[in-house]
């Protein structure tokens, strides 16, 4: 598996990508709260209000409704996608891993020098491990 200089490009620009989509997202759910704060606002305002009439009220209310529809569902989803799109996006770790990793444990040093490598450096633990004396060992024991 050869790796592209493109490829490379993509692996470094990964962390960018995640900080791009969270920082958008976190706009637009700044958005979204403060839009559903001035709605609330609004729709308490008009129904306290003495200066408007019960069809002006109405009015208030469809456009508030209206807009929590139109722009504050549409909005919030969005942000919702974001976040979550934001946690699948890997991190230049993860696609070092993802790259590096298969690479090596495919090739053929790997495949053939480890295993015996891994038996002598067992046997050698083995003997560091083994009593000097047996017979130090036996009286200690007793």
């Amino acid at each position: 598996m050869e790796i592209s200089p493109f490829t490379v490009y993509l692996w470094q620009q990964a962390d960018s990508f995640i900080t791009i989509f969270k920082a958008g997202s976190l706009v637009l759910c700044i958005l979204c709260i403060v839009s559903l704060v001035l709605l609330v606002m609004s729709l308490a305002a008009s129904e306290t209000s003495s200066y408007n009439s019960k069809e002006r009220n109405d009015e208030i209310t469809a456009a508030a409704t209206a807009f929590f529809r139109t722009k504050f569902l549409p909005c919030f989803a969005i942000s919702v996608f974001a976040c979550l799109f934001t946690s699948a996006i890997p991190s230049t770790k993860t696609i070092a891993v993802m790259y590096v990793v298969p690479t090596i444990e495919n090739s053929k040093p790997f495949q053939q020098d480890l295993p015996e490598l891994y038996q002598m450096g067992v046997e050698a633990l083995k003997a560091q491990l083994a009593p000097q004396n047996p017979v130090k060992v036996e009286a200690a024991a007793k």
